[in-house]
């Protein structure tokens, strides 16, 4: 479910019924439902101006977030299966078991379930209860996963969780004017949020996924319709079968797939350098010694000649570091950076860490190199590791994760942004700052340039990534090597080897 539709109501009312609530509830609905100037297209998204006006209801917005919750994570787990779905539609009650656990964490999270989660109140209480039960009764069967847009094309790619993708036309109404390109945007459903129904991932950034659509022109093709790549973020590669399956190859994966396909001819060169294209680093010669070795005397002199500078200006060096979410590039030279700046006396990093509590919390971010990395800083270099995110200043006061302390209107990311900044503040000592892409720029030019001398380093990377952010000129370091097969660990011991030498 991505949105909330007009043919949704129907099945709040379902719910509603089976939760016990008054028939008041349903004859709402029902009058919104009257209201509607074009009830008669139950596909339609329902309007931010609709989905606010029936949330006025306390008890209609709980069942706008149930529904809207239990279809995501459901979908969400049957993703991450292995086989594929085998029905037409999934019961709720049948893998109950299986997400009711994620589904109380997310729960959890919105504003508006946390007084009944927490109450030990009997009517509370009960009222869950009737909403579980109420919940189990939810079938689905839309069972879309994963949606791609082709703009040029005009049609939209929607991939099953039963291993089936299918094909729709864009309507006239829904197509951009002067797209040039066959861009694609990716749609999720764990991380789309309604906005005024469920609160709690406001702060999620959009997704900085950019997707193209190449079709197979092999005359000798026997199983490929198309592939869809994703860039940037976790990249991967989507199969489209000719018999309507699909499959997803991993990024790792990549380079042995495209070519073996192509030395047998399933694939046309067009597609085959269109992907060498998109995912070139894939296709680098592996990480070495002597990149490794390079790199590192580039950020040494780069932090030797800022330490001369912050000294002669009398301030603190504070270098900042740009990521990539789930990037082994960027953690190779954050690690590279944490080694090179404990080694010149600064034993202090503060650092974004976001999507450790969205996954705490139920969801699926990539967290792995963050949490080795702050493991690394802390445990094998001995440096003061300061997570801004567990806890956020708000009118001069602490709001934990989730931040209900701080206002639904007033949150987003210049809240998230300011809190840093105190806590940055707050060392007056040499430090490292890491934080995404698209915080860089914002931190640089914060006040933060009134305490410290900044030294900014762009790990992405990724030129074109970096130009997304216009952050390519705060010293991008570039690898023109693969870390395909590599795993974290590898990448530390090669570090920590290459800068003893």
């Amino acid at each position: 479910m991505f949105q909330l539709q007009v043919k949704d109501l129907t099945r709040i009312k379902s719910i509603a019924t089976a939760a016990k609530y008054d028939q008041e509830i349903n004859n709402l609905i029902d009058d919104f439902m009257h209201s509607l100037a074009d009830k008669s297209d139950i596909a339609r998204d329902l309007t931010k101006n609709e989905i606010v006006q029936l949330s006025s209801n306390k008890q209609i917005k709980k069942l706008m977030i149930l529904l809207f919750l239990v279809e995501n994570v459901t979908l969400s787990f049957f993703k991450t299966r292995n086989e594929p779905y085998t029905n037409n539609k999934v019961l709720v009650k049948d893998c109950w078991n299986q997400i009711e656990d994620v589904l109380t964490k997310r729960l959890k999270l919105s504003r508006d379930f946390v007084p009944l989660l927490e109450s030990k109140n009997e009517h509370d209480v009960n009222e869950l209860k009737r909403l579980f039960i109420a919940a189990k009764t939810i079938e689905i069967s839309d069972l879309c996963s994963e949606e791609f847009v082709s703009r040029s094309q005009n049609i939209r790619v929607r991939l099953n969780i039963t291993g089936k993708y299918d094909i729709q036309d864009i309507k006239a109404d829904e197509k951009p004017q002067n797209q040039t390109r066959e861009e694609l945007d990716l749609y999720e459903r764990q991380m789309h949020i309604h906005v005024g129904i469920f609160d709690a991932f406001k702060f999620v950034e959009p997704d900085l996924v950019t997707a193209f659509r190449y079709l197979n022109s092999s005359p000798t093709k026997q199983r490929i319709n198309s592939l869809i790549t994703l860039k940037f973020q976790n990249p991967s590669l989507f199969v489209l079968n000719l018999d309507g399956t699909y499959t997803k190859v991993a990024y790792d994966d990549i380079p042995s797939f495209i070519e073996s396909n192509y030395k047998q001819k399933e694939i046309d060169e067009g597609l085959y350098n269109a992907i060498r294209k998109d995912y070139y680093q894939l296709f680098q010669p592996p990480l070495d010694a002597d990149t490794v070795k390079k790199i590192s005397q580039r950020i040494s002199n780069l932090i030797e000649a800022a330490q001369i500078e912050a000294a002669k200006r009398k301030k603190p060096l504070l270098i900042v570091l740009s990521e990539v979410h789930g990037s082994k590039g960027s953690f190779l030279l954050h690690v590279i950076t944490l080694m090179i700046a404990n080694g010149l006396g600064i034993n202090h990093l503060l650092a974004e860490t976001i999507n450790i509590y969205h996954k705490k919390w139920g969801g699926d971010p990539l967290v792995e190199e963050m949490l080795r990395l702050l493991s690394f800083a802390e445990k094998e270099l001995g440096i003061q590791v300061k997570d801004l995110e567990g806890q956020l200043h708000y009118n001069n006061k602490l709001s934990p994760y989730p931040y209900y302390e701080i206002p639904l209107d007033a949150f987003g990311i210049p809240v998230r942004e300011a809190s840093w900044v105190i806590d940055v503040k707050a060392v007056k000592e040499g430090a490292v700052l890491i934080v995404g892409t698209a915080h860089m720029n914002n931190m640089i030019n914060s006040e933060l340039q009134e305490m410290y001398y900044i030294l900014p380093i762009d790990c992405t990377c990724d030129k074109d990534f970096s130009d997304m952010f216009g952050v390519a000129q705060h010293n991008h370091i570039d690898l023109d090597k693969s870390l395909a097969g590599l795993k974290l660990d590898d990448i530390v011991k090669m570090a920590q080897i290459c800068l003893k030498d």
